[in-house]
């Protein structure tokens, strides 16, 4: 039996196993003359495909959303079938990466992902990140004596509710000044250190 020009064998084995793909082969069917017998045999083209599968990908299963901690925020995309599958990530729908996009700092990040197989249909979705910024209360502290004609001052500030990350944070200029009897507001004014950005605190001052 001969193979046609692009098969990939002479025999037609039409079983599981095979690829993704189209498969080219010349079927060599014999026959037998009535009239005399002769044995003809007659060469068929014969072609079959093996169509991609469908599958799915799904996001990895933890929250979307978290409150800024200064660490790297990013989510796993994961296809049903892992042996064989690339996974890509993109941000624009033009560039796709297989490093896994994440976000730092507060705001929203959103992925594409999608997965390659030979054998299964390209899958995409859309996935959504989220960092919340930190609240954080700075309360000036409270204090008071007798009369002695002397300013009160305290230059304390207390650092409350979720507070600043480790190595983030402020200095303090407290302002707050009384001499004579009554009470007064102890203000204060406070600078953020060098890396620590303004976005990723919701700050209260009391």
């Amino acid at each position: 039996m001969e193979k046609i020009e692009g098969a990939a064998s002479t025999i037609l084995p039409i079983e599981d196993g095979y690829d993704a793909g189209r498969y080219y082969y010349y079927l060599g069917v014999t026959s037998r003359e009535a009239s005399n017998n002769d044995v003809i045999q007659t060469n068929h083209p014969v072609t079959f495909t093996v169509e991609k599968a469908a599958f799915t990908i799904t996001p990895e299963d933890k929250e979307r959303t978290k409150i800024y901690d200064a660490k790297p925020f990013t989510q796993q995309a994961i296809p049903s079938v892992k042996e064989g599958s690339i996974v890509l990530y993109s941000l624009d729908c033009r560039t796709w990466k297989q490093d896994q996009p994440y976000i730092t700092d507060a705001g929203v990040l959103n992925v594409k992902a999608k997965v390659e197989h030979p054998n299964y249909e390209t899958v995409t979705i859309d996935d959504t990140l989220e960092i919340i910024p930190r609240k954080v209360t700075l309360t000036s502290a409270t204090t008071k004596k007798q009369y002695d004609g002397k300013p009160l001052t305290n230059k304390t500030v207390v650092v409350s509710a979720e507070g600043f990350v480790s190595k983030e944070g402020t200095t303090y200029k407290v302002t707050g000044t009384i001499t004579d009897v009554g009470s007064n507001k102890n203000t204060f004014t406070y600078t953020l250190y060098k890396g620590t950005k303004k976005e990723n605190y919701q700050i209260t001052t009391v």
